[in-house]
């Protein structure tokens, strides 16, 4: 018997919400972990692991309100990726949130990662969202704990819980980890309203509902800089007539900062401008006629009609060898599309395959 189809899960949350060390409760030193307030996950990162009889690749993604990418640059990077998982035909089971209960208030950028995440959901997914408080082994005392709690569940959660997520505490044990992903793959693969916007519907990021929240931000965002940028240009100037070779020195520095920021927020702009769906799509369908074996359909369809309905000895290994290379094929493409390094293909892409690597 060939491998089984694998399932997606989605491990989504604020930057420090425990991402990373969920994933590797379900395998052990699969991802790295940050130490700091600094994120350590800056691209999706897929883990592949066996649950049972089943198999599942969970995917690490970057986390929302991280100090080196802005919002746009992460939801670009988990659209991307969610729109090829759609294109590619791997089934989406679940996604899980993660929320640091220690967190004393929602701030402002916590209430637009929220927001935003449940709006790249959309309400038809919403029942395969599982969220997850973490980090109860930092909360001073439960009842501090079991009241912030009680707010996420009767405002902050309340929409997306009435339209059947579950909402439950995580006691950071492996054990859970995995029961809560046990419980995902028991869902039926879901499409999420940002793969409908982009795939189905033709919209660029930015005119999806949970891009044009960003994009206005964004906008005003940039404008901001513009500003900061006059401004340490006027002062630069000012400082080259001074004479003072420190003082012009440091004004430069700040400048060049300052323009640095100005060029990242217009690219993150081009990134919500741009067509992801159909770019992806174009990327893909060219990736595959070169690549025939990762062509559409199950892997049944690749096996002559006479050796489906007589599996014996002697075909097995070839059906077996037949969906193996077709595998190969489709995760090749994949990685292909998303532009991942030869490294990232044999130690993070090619395991979603089962392919033994080493």
């Amino acid at each position: 018997m060939g491998e089984p189809e694998q399932s997606m899960i989605f491990i989504m949350g604020l930057s420090g919400s425990g991402k990373s060390r969920f994933v590797n409760l379900l395998r052990q030193n699969s991802v790295r972990e940050g130490a700091g307030l600094q994120s350590e996950t800056q691209e999706c990162q897929i883990v592949q692991l066996r649950l049972k009889d089943k198999l599942v690749s969970v995917v690490d993604t970057p986390g929302f309100g991280d100090s080196r990418k802005t919002d746009a640059e992460i939801l670009s990077t988990i659209s991307d990726f969610l729109i090829l998982q759609h294109a590619a035909g791997f089934q989406l089971s679940g996604i899980i949130w993660l929320h640091p209960i220690e967190q004393q208030r929602m701030r402002r950028p916590d209430l637009q990662a929220l927001t935003m995440f449940h709006d790249l959901c959309g309400k038809d997914a919403l029942s395969a969202v599982t969220l997850l408080t973490t980090r109860w082994d930092h909360v001073k005392d439960e009842r501090t704990g079991a009241m912030r709690e009680r707010e996420l569940r009767r405002s902050f959660w309340k929409d997306m819980i009435d339209h059947g997520a579950n909402a439950q505490r995580f006691n950071g044990s492996s054990e859970m980890a995995k029961s809560i992903v046990r419980r995902l793959l028991r869902n039926k693969p879901v499409i999420l309203q940002i793969q409908k916007d982009s795939m189905e519907s033709g919209k660029r990021l930015c005119d999806t509902t949970a891009g044009a929240r960003i994009m206005e931000d964004l906008e005003v965002d940039l404008k901001r800089q513009e500003e900061k940028v006059k401004k340490a240009e006027r002062e630069l100037k000012a400082g080259a007539q001074s004479g003072d070779q420190a003082t012009e020195q440091a004004l430069r520095t700040r400048y060049e900062a300052e323009a640095r920021e100005k060029e990242r927020l217009i690219s993150s702009c081009q990134r919500m401008n741009a067509d992801l769906g159909q770019e992806i799509m174009e990327k893909w369908d060219r990736i595959q006629k070169d690549l025939p074996q990762a062509g559409a359909g199950s892997d049944s369809d690749s096996c002559p009609e006479h050796e489906k309905q007589v599996p014996n000895k002697g075909t097995a290994p070839k059906i077996e060898n037949t969906r193996r290379n077709r595998w190969k094929g489709r995760v090749s493409a994949f990685a292909n599309v998303l532009g991942l390094t030869l490294t990232a293909v044999v130690h993070i892409v090619l395991p979603l395959a089962g392919i033994t690597v080493g």
